[in-house]
């Protein structure tokens, strides 16, 4: 029961990490465009 605990813990983190990365990939690639917009 322990085990499955902990591995759902590590479940739960590893997907935060995972939204967390995607959530900054996300703003930078806005970012990205928006200077691409500003340059033209």
């Amino acid at each position: 029961m322990v085990a499955l605990n902990a591995t759902r813990i590590t479940i739960d983190a590893f997907l935060l990490l995972v939204s967390i990365v995607f959530g900054v990939l996300k703003k930078l690639c806005f970012y990205q465009d928006l200077t691409n917009m500003i340059r033209i």
